[in-house]
């Protein structure tokens, strides 16, 4: 196998050849100039490939003498072919193609040696061959202006290539127009060259319009060669042409829709697309739309970039064409208007109304209408026979003023309007063909006015009189277009009309007037037409009096009711509200029947007559006797309408009332030690009115009326110290009276008051008197009674004296200290107590003690035991505590016995604490606050620590708690209610969870005491051990 060396070391191995073969060739020259070797092919510097013709044939000569050779091909230093055999000196074409066959792609240096046996010789000179099978790598370079299919509009384009190639050879850019079949062929030698600028083609013609297939070739010394991918390249420098097609808008055009089609025309082989611009005259907003497809040359407008469709006014369109080699060209700007709103378009308020009656020979019509671009306005009048008026107004000045028309004939017939239907519209007309249509009005044109009168038969008659509740009235007429009949009621003056009823319907010609007051009344009818044509009726007059008399008591009579009397008479007197009374009929019963009816014309119809004094019963003179007696009035006036009062009732009672004290009842000139007096009565009355108990002192009255007949007592109570008297009065329905005795009472509860005990010395020796005095003051100024008692030291209370001093004198057998006693007590039994002491010393030596002078007193009136007051401060105390310090739980008996607490007097504030043992033993100190109380929505919020939780709950709701968060809930908290004071009551209780984790707690770690008294003994054990070794 042979080597390819690096160039050094080829170089040295050149220089060593050389000066080798230099050397040998001196040696030949001097030995032997028999024969020598000359080349005959390849050249130096020759380039093999797969392309290059086939295996390559080395080729010398030998010449000399006529021998046998022996031939060897050399190549880089080393035999690679032969050796050849030779006959007679002069052979030449030896193939020795193999010899290279296995050599890889390179540079290598080739010679021949040859040898006779006896001298070796070589050829001249070294030559080189180059071995390259690797096709070379080309491909279009990044300064290449165009893509494949690219479109240009000069004439000429730039390509370059990039290639990978060592021996590069050249490069042929190739331009090929297929349907000319023009080509342009370039080879590019220059080793540094590798760009291309096609500007002619066809033996130097400029480039046309054409589409150009372009490629470039490389070739290599070794005949490698590859190529390009083909691009290709349209040329067109035509101009687009563009024109409107007849579907778009002309210039200068006024459009009323809000959307719009521009469509084009183009000439252009390489269309590449038509850009649609759209903007108002101020270029504020623009709509460019870009179309790429050939076959769509349109496009429908709907709105500027940015909004929602085009508003009104003035705008610009043009369209732009590009073909696909960047020529364009634009269509001229066309310029429109866009006027989408109706034109605004009404009848003028002088406009009859639809369906209006006039009475005229002519028809009015005025228009309001606003447009800036208004073109007409059309009027049209109709009638019933199909005629029609049509006027158009145009409006060349655009200024939408009011526009009127006055129709005065129709179907051009000169002469008015005749009666008859006729309708009428108007249409507003703007430039860009929006129209505004006017609903259509009808007019009835009636001048002919109506006819009628009553109807004789159902028609109140004229000057009548009506004694119904109601007054009928009914009309004929003839009118084709009724408007209404008006019925007008009024007072005979005319000053106002009371009812004024007005009848649209022509098939109901009449009322009936319901609502009428007594007096004389007129009444008339108008007939009026739709187009206001009218004709009144005769006026008419009639009476009426419907109203029933109004009767009632007044000054001076008995009333209705129960009332009583205990007069020889009974006077009636009534007030009657009547302008046509006849009589006054006046009716007197007993409880057995009628017993006078006296009845009083009024002729005259002043009704002054309207009292009457009844002194009668059963038609015999006296006095009525005593009972129940019955009366009322009936008044009638003259159209027979009658009234009748109430019912009165009249009691005749002149039996006084028999009262006096119950033995029950406080005794005279009694002294009381409660505050309370007890008043009852003995009562004897049929028509009891009324029993009034009056209890007066100094200070005020206190009168108690008492109406029912079942309570005959009264108990005054809560009454102050002080004299009081009382009586009590009785009173009948005839308002007579009687009454009892009045008494006297004096009321006391309080004791005596200011004490004041003495003991006189204070110290004494045994035997010794001492001086004892005891005084005091009573509220009421009474007299008061005095006891005096001593005790001796360890011993018991002992009256001296029952007045107000004393002298003790049993000193002599004790020493210590002796109590003395007073107390007091006033006429009425209230009594109070005070005490002092005094010291006793004996001769003997025994030790004297001093004793106080003074000392405390206490009220037996009310008196309160010690215990009570004892309770009553612990009570205090409680509350004071509950205040101002925590709720333990621990602390509470129930808590603990039975896991509930009752907590009914909790305030915002208050903590309750407690000791919880969680689920793994270990004892957590834990605090609820009451943080939150809301009364008006009944819901309290609780605060527990210390891990915060809040929990809120409502009146009537319980909320569970887990402490510990172990899954089980351990404590519950119900509201039972929030207190009017604001105060909560609650109820705390002990769940599963508690109760099982104070098991827990008690079964405590036994094991680590167990664990530390084990090590403890191993210890020991240990430590003696180790000391006997």
């Amino acid at each position: 196998m042979f080597k390819k060396r690096g160039i050094h070391e080829s170089f040295l191995v050149v220089l060593v050849v050389i000066f080798t073969l230099l050397f040998l060739s001196f040696v030949v020259a001097e030995s032997n100039t028999e024969f020598r070797l000359h080349f005959i092919a390849p050249d130096n510097n020759s380039f093999f490939g797969p392309n290059s013709g086939g295996e390559p044939s080395f080729d010398f000569n030998i010449n000399g003498t006529n021998a046998t050779y022996e031939a060897i091909f050399m190549i880089d230093g080393g035999a690679s072919g032969g050796p050849l055999f030779i006959a007679n000196g002069t052979d030449s074409s030896t193939a020795l193609a193999s010899a290279i066959s296995a050599y890889p792609d390179g540079e290598f240096i080739f010679y021949f040696q040859a040898t006779n046996g006896s001298t070796t010789n070589y050829t001249a000179e070294n030559r080189t061959f180059t071995i390259d099978n690797t096709v070379p790598l080309i491909d279009w370079g990044s300064l290449t202006n165009y893509p494949d299919d690219a479109y240009i509009n000069t004439n000429s384009f730039f390509f370059e290539v990039t290639y990978t190639e060592v021996n590069r050879a050249n490069l042929t850019f190739t331009a090929f127009d297929p349907f000319s079949g023009a080509i342009n062929t370039t080879v590019i030698s220059d080793q540094s060259t590798f760009t291309f600028n096609l500007s002619s083609i066809d033996s130097g013609n400029p480039l046309v319009e054409a589409n150009y297939t372009l490629n470039a070739t490389i070739w290599d010394n070794a005949t490698n060669s590859n190529i390009t991918t083909n691009r290709l390249v349209i040329l067109d420098s035509f101009i687009p042409q563009i024109d409107y097609q007849a579907a778009t808008l002309i210039n200068n055009s006024n459009i009323s829709s809000n959307s719009f089609i521009i469509n084009m025309s183009y000439t252009d082989a390489n269309f590449a697309n038509l850009t649609f611009r759209v903007a108002p005259v101020s270029y504020s907003a623009m709509n460019t739309t870009v179309v790429s497809e050939w076959s769509t040359p349109y496009l429908n407008f709907s709105s500027l970039v940015g909004e929602s469709g085009f508003a009104e006014g003035n705008y610009t369109i043009n369209v732009t064409m590009l073909d696909r080699a960047s020529n364009q060209n634009i269509s001229g700007i066309r310029n429109f208007l866009i006027d989408s709103t109706l034109p605004s378009l009404s009848y003028h308020p002088t406009v009859q109304p639809n369906e209006a009656f006039v009475s005229a020979d002519y028809i009015y019509v005025k228009a309001s209408v606003a447009d800036a671009n208004l073109i007409n306005l059309t009027f049209r009048l109709t009638n019933t026979t199909g005629s029609t008026n049509v006027s158009v107004l145009s409006d060349t000045l655009g200024d939408g003023a009011t526009k009127a028309i006055n129709f005065t004939q129709i179907d051009s017939k000169a002469g008015n309007l005749p009666n008859g239907n006729y309708t009428f519209n108007i249409t507003a007309t703007d430039r860009a063909e929006n129209q505004k249509h006017k609903s259509s009005r009808t007019i009835i044109i009636d001048a002919l006015p109506p006819s009628g009168d009553y109807h004789a038969a159902t028609t109140v008659a004229n000057n009548s009189n009506v004694s119904t509740a109601y007054a009928f009235f009914n009309m004929t007429f003839t009118e084709q277009n009724l408007g209404n009949l008006t019925f007008k009621l009024s007072t005979i003056d005319y000053s106002t009309y009371a009812n004024n009823t007005a009848v649209s319907e022509w098939s109901t010609p009449y009322t009936n007037f319901t609502d009428l007051v007594d007096g004389n009344y007129t009444f008339n009818v108008t007939i009026l037409d739709r187009a206001s044509n009218s004709k009144q009726i005769a006026v008419r007059t009639f009476f009426y009096d419907p109203t029933l008399p109004v009767v009632s008591y007044t000054h001076g009579s008995a009333v209705a009711g129960a009332s009583g009397t205990n007069s020889t008479s009974i006077f009636v007197n009534v007030s009657i509200v009547e302008s046509n009374l006849i009589n006054l009929t006046f009716n007197f019963r007993n409880t057995t029947g009628v017993i006078n009816t006296t009845v009083i014309s009024d002729e005259i119809g002043d009704s002054n007559l309207t009292y009457l004094n009844f002194t009668l019963m059963d038609t015999k003179a006296g006095n009525f006797p005593e009972g129940n007696y019955t009366f009322n009035v009936t008044a009638t006036d003259r159209m027979g309408n009658r009234n009748t009062s109430v019912n009165g009732i009249i009691i005749v009672d002149r039996t006084f009332p028999n009262i006096d004290l119950h033995a029950s009842s406080v005794a005279n000139n009694t002294n009381l030690t409660s505050n309370a007096i007890f008043v009852r009565v003995n009562l004897t009355e049929t028509n009891l009115a009324n029993v009034t108990f009056t209890l007066v002192n100094s200070s005020f009255v206190n009168k108690t009326v008492v109406t029912d007949t079942n309570v005959s007592f009264v108990n005054f109570s809560r009454l102050g110290d002080g004299y009081y008297q009382f009586n009590v009065t009785v009173t009948d329905v005839a308002n007579q009276i009687n009454f009892t005795e009045t008494r006297n009472v004096t009321v006391d509860t309080t004791a005596p008051s200011a004490i004041a005990v003495s003991a006189s010395p204070t110290s004494i020796n045994g035997g010794e008197s001492v001086s004892l005095a005891c005084g005091a003051t009573d509220n009421l100024g009474g007299d008061i009674s005095y006891v005096i008692d001593v005790q001796q030291p360890s011993g018991s209370y002992v009256t001296q004296t029952t007045s107000a001093s004393a002298t003790y004198t049993d000193t002599a057998s004790l020493a210590g200290t002796y109590n003395v006693r007073c107390t007091v007590t006033d006429v009425y039994g209230n009594s109070a107590a005070d005490s002092t002491s005094f010291s006793v010393s004996i001769s003997s030596g025994s030790s004297s003690s001093s004793g106080s002078s003074g000392g405390s007193s206490a009220s037996y009136a009310p008196e309160v035991e010690e215990e009570e007051e004892e309770e009553v401060e612990e009570v205090e105390e409680e509350v004071i505590e509950e205040i101002t310090a925590a709720v333990i739980l621990e602390e509470e008996s129930s808590w603990e016995e039975t896991g509930i607490l009752e907590y009914s007097t909790a305030v915002l504030g208050d903590v309750i604490e407690m000791t919880f043992t969680t689920s793994e033993g270990t004892e957590e100190a834990h605090s609820v606050t009451l943080s939150e109380v809301n009364t008006e929505e009944q819901f309290v919020v609780l605060l527990f620590a210390s891990e915060p939780q809040e929990l809120t709950v409502y009146v009537g709701e319980s909320r569970n708690l887990d402490i510990d968060s172990d899954g089980t809930d351990d404590f519950e908290v119900a509201l039972n209610a929030i207190n009017e004071d604001g105060t909560v009551d609650l109820t705390l209780t002990k769940l599963e969870g508690w109760l099982e984790n104070e098991g827990v707690e008690q079964k405590s770690y036994w094991w680590v005491g167990l664990v530390l008294a084990l090590g403890i003994v191993a210890g020991i054990a240990w430590f003696f051990i180790a000391k006997k070794k």
